[in-house]
Protein backbone atom coordinates (compact mmCIF):
# COMPACT_ATOMS: atom_id res chain seq x y z
CA UNK A 1 0.00 0.00 0.00
CA UNK A 2 1.36 2.97 -0.91
CA UNK A 3 1.53 5.84 1.42
CA UNK A 4 -0.29 9.42 0.84
CA UNK A 5 1.91 12.35 0.85
CA UNK A 6 0.84 13.33 4.13
CA UNK A 7 1.92 10.19 5.99
CA UNK A 8 5.65 11.03 4.09
CA UNK A 9 5.78 14.38 5.00
CA UNK A 10 4.77 12.92 8.67
CA UNK A 11 7.46 10.15 8.35
CA UNK A 12 9.94 13.19 7.40
CA UNK A 13 9.35 15.56 10.01
CA UNK A 14 9.37 12.82 12.53
CA UNK A 15 13.00 11.84 11.25
CA UNK A 16 14.08 14.99 10.91
CA UNK A 17 12.82 15.22 15.16
CA UNK A 18 14.50 11.91 15.65
CA UNK A 19 17.74 13.47 14.50
CA UNK A 20 17.67 16.61 16.47
CA UNK A 21 16.46 14.87 19.85
CA UNK A 22 18.88 14.55 22.35
CA UNK A 23 18.25 11.60 24.06
CA UNK A 24 16.96 7.99 22.93
CA UNK A 25 13.80 7.18 23.80
CA UNK A 26 12.16 3.53 24.11
CA UNK A 27 8.23 2.79 23.36
CA UNK A 28 6.04 2.27 26.63
CA UNK A 29 2.59 2.25 27.74
CA UNK A 30 2.64 3.91 31.20
CA UNK A 31 -0.02 5.98 32.56
CA UNK A 32 0.28 9.88 33.51
CA UNK A 33 -1.83 12.30 34.49
CA UNK A 34 -0.84 15.79 34.04
CA UNK A 35 -2.30 19.00 34.70
CA UNK A 36 -1.82 22.90 33.50
CA UNK A 37 0.75 24.51 35.66
CA UNK A 38 -1.72 26.92 37.69
CA UNK A 39 -4.72 24.51 37.26
CA UNK A 40 -6.26 22.08 39.66
CA UNK A 41 -8.34 20.23 36.52
CA UNK A 42 -6.33 16.72 36.02
CA UNK A 43 -6.31 14.87 32.46
CA UNK A 44 -5.44 11.32 32.10
CA UNK A 45 -2.99 10.33 29.24
CA UNK A 46 -0.59 7.63 28.32
CA UNK A 47 3.27 8.01 27.58
CA UNK A 48 3.72 6.73 24.55
CA UNK A 49 7.51 7.08 24.85
CA UNK A 50 10.11 7.94 27.33
CA UNK A 51 13.85 9.09 27.82
CA UNK A 52 15.76 10.43 30.65
CA UNK A 53 14.90 14.08 29.31
CA UNK A 54 11.26 13.92 27.89
CA UNK A 55 8.49 11.67 26.89
CA UNK A 56 5.75 11.46 24.26
CA UNK A 57 2.24 11.65 25.50
CA UNK A 58 -1.16 10.14 23.75
CA UNK A 59 -4.22 11.63 25.08
CA UNK A 60 -7.47 12.69 24.16
CA UNK A 61 -6.60 16.05 25.01
CA UNK A 62 -3.23 18.01 24.59
CA UNK A 63 -1.89 21.33 26.15
CA UNK A 64 -0.51 23.71 24.05
CA UNK A 65 3.13 24.22 22.93
CA UNK A 66 5.16 26.46 25.25
CA UNK A 67 2.55 25.47 28.45
CA UNK A 68 3.94 24.21 31.44
CA UNK A 69 2.48 21.32 32.69
CA UNK A 70 2.84 19.20 36.12
CA UNK A 71 3.10 15.35 35.28
CA UNK A 72 2.46 12.59 37.84
CA UNK A 73 4.05 9.44 36.22
CA UNK A 74 3.12 5.97 37.53
CA UNK A 75 6.08 3.39 36.57
CA UNK A 76 5.04 0.08 36.57
CA UNK A 77 6.12 -1.86 39.65
CA UNK A 78 6.71 1.35 41.84
CA UNK A 79 4.86 1.71 44.95
CA UNK A 80 4.74 5.79 44.99
CA UNK A 81 4.22 8.40 41.79
CA UNK A 82 7.01 10.29 40.18
CA UNK A 83 5.84 14.06 39.90
CA UNK A 84 7.70 16.25 37.01
CA UNK A 85 7.32 20.13 35.76
CA UNK A 86 7.62 19.66 32.04
CA UNK A 87 7.28 22.08 29.20
CA UNK A 88 4.90 21.13 25.79
CA UNK A 89 7.73 21.34 23.11
CA UNK A 90 5.49 19.93 20.40
CA UNK A 91 1.51 18.71 19.28
CA UNK A 92 0.00 16.60 16.73
CA UNK A 93 -3.76 16.38 16.57
CA UNK A 94 -3.84 14.51 13.58
CA UNK A 95 -4.36 10.50 13.72
CA UNK A 96 -6.74 8.85 16.15
CA UNK A 97 -5.28 9.60 19.85
CA UNK A 98 -3.74 13.55 19.76
CA UNK A 99 0.22 13.36 21.08
CA UNK A 100 2.65 16.18 22.48
CA UNK A 101 6.45 15.76 23.47
CA UNK A 102 7.27 17.32 26.80
CA UNK A 103 10.67 17.92 28.15
CA UNK A 104 11.50 17.55 31.70
CA UNK A 105 12.08 21.21 33.24
CA UNK A 106 12.05 19.91 36.82
CA UNK A 107 12.58 16.21 38.38
CA UNK A 108 13.89 15.29 41.30
CA UNK A 109 17.00 13.03 41.13
CA UNK A 110 15.84 10.45 42.90
CA UNK A 111 12.77 10.50 40.87
CA UNK A 112 15.21 10.42 37.28
CA UNK A 113 17.17 7.30 38.64
CA UNK A 114 14.13 5.51 39.31
CA UNK A 115 13.10 6.12 35.41
CA UNK A 116 16.58 4.87 34.92
CA UNK A 117 16.27 1.54 36.81
CA UNK A 118 12.76 1.17 35.12
CA UNK A 119 14.29 1.61 31.41
CA UNK A 120 17.06 -0.47 32.38
CA UNK A 121 15.14 -3.39 33.80
CA UNK A 122 12.89 -3.36 30.88
CA UNK A 123 15.44 -2.34 28.05
CA UNK A 124 18.77 -2.39 29.88
CA UNK A 125 21.03 -3.97 26.99
CA UNK A 126 19.45 -0.89 24.25
CA UNK A 127 20.20 1.83 27.03
CA UNK A 128 23.54 0.64 27.79
CA UNK A 129 24.62 1.14 24.30
CA UNK A 130 23.01 4.56 24.42
CA UNK A 131 25.18 5.84 27.32
CA UNK A 132 28.19 3.74 27.41
CA UNK A 133 30.31 6.87 27.81
CA UNK A 134 29.06 7.06 31.85
CA UNK A 135 30.31 3.72 32.28
CA UNK A 136 34.03 5.15 31.58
Amino acid sequence: MERTMEERREAMVEERKEQTRMGHRWEVDIPLDFALLNSNRVWEAKILDLSLKGIRVGSASVPLVGEDIKLTVNIPGEFSEIYILGKVVWTKRTGAIPTCGISFIKIREIDRARVLVYLDKNFGDQLRKKIWWQDS
